[in-house]
């Protein structure tokens, strides 16, 4: 049977983006997980890291037999601060419009595809802090078609 799953909105313990989705990935609130700040000064990031005693949402999925991938548009979310763990593989794409971000999903669609195992496709973007924009219709049409096994998590704006 495949099946689709796809989050349009969630709610967080927090309202700033670092923070929130950190409790997203560790299930935890950020009193718990301590990541409470992201600036960037001279070009430079200032970021708590996320705690390797956390749990991880991408490490759990993975030990459940998905794979794993994140395709990220936020300089926020780098892999170095440790958003990357449990991903089989994350892209990180730096501060990058959701154009940007859409375009590599949709060059990799096809490769999660081939197989029968499920799969985890997060996709972050950061356009909530700048005017929205709707979807490309082809990612809108791959996301209704219902055509896979995978759950794909999508942080948008509404």
């Amino acid at each position: 049977m495949k099946r689709l799953l796809v989050f349009l909105a969630m709610a967080v313990g927090a309202l700033a983006q670092t923070p929130s989705i950190t409790s997203v990935l560790t299930g935890v609130l950020p009193s718990e997980h301590g990541v409470e700040h992201a600036t960037l000064e001279d070009a430079s990031m200032r970021q708590e890291m996320i705690s390797e005693e956390l749990p991880s949402l991408a490490a759990s999925l993975r030990a459940a037999g998905y794979r794993t991938v994140a395709v990220v548009g936020s300089g926020h979310l780098d892999a170095s601060l440790g958003y990357a763990r449990g991903f089989d593989d994350y892209t990180g794409l730096g501060f990058v419009e959701q154009d940007g971000v859409w375009a590599e999903v949709e060059r990799r669609i096809p490769e999660l595809e081939q197989g029968d195992a499920p799969y985890f496709l997060w996709v972050h973007l950061i356009d909530a802090h700048a005017p929205n924009k709707f979807l490309p219709v082809s990612i809108q049409d791959k996301r209704l078609e219902g055509r896979s096994n995978h759950v794909t998590m999508q942080l948008l704006s509404s």
